[in-house]
Formats: C-alpha cells, sequence, structure tokens
C-alpha cells in the first residue's frame, strides 16, 4: 500500500516515520513517474487485499493520509 510519493527524499523519510510509529513496516521505494524519480514510502506485505484495505483505514484515521493499495506478488521462484 502506497500512502505518498515525494520528489524529496527528506520528506519521505518523516513519513516513514510517522506511519511506522503505527506499528506499520515501511519501506521507501525510488520510482520513475513522467521522466522524474519520486520516493514512495510504502507499508509492506499484506496476505490479503481486505488486511491492507483494513490497515489503510487505521492510517487514514490516525494521521488523516490518503492511501493507495498496491498488488505487487512475491516472486517464490528465486
Amino acid at each position: 500500500m502506497q500512502v505518498g510519493a515525494f520528489g524529496n527524499e527528506k520528506n519521505a523519510r518523516r513519513l516513514k516515520l510517522q506511519v511506522s510509529q503505527l506499528g506499520h513496516d515501511i519501506s521507501i521505494n525510488e520510482v520513475e513517474s513522467n521522466g522524474k524519480r519520486l520516493y514512495a514510502v510504502r507499508v509492506n506485505r499484506f496476505k490479503t487485499k481486505k488486511q491492507a484495505e483494513k490497515a489503510g483505514r487505521d492510517i487514514k484515521t490516525k494521521l488523516g493520509l490518503e492511501y493507495r493499495v498496491l498488488y505487487r506478488p512475491i516472486n517464490n521462484n528465486n
């Protein structure tokens, strides 16, 4: 689930800290969008979309953040 994306890595780290204080596993991923580098703040790995949605609602209630559930399957063929 993604809760933010920033052009400035410092802003991404600030949001990562806020959300991680709620007990979530957070990562910052560099992504490219329209030729620009962004730092996407993501809540990591849920077993179901329902679990991700529940966590997203909790984050929205507590921090006022919008979220987007992303589907990123784990590749078990490594």
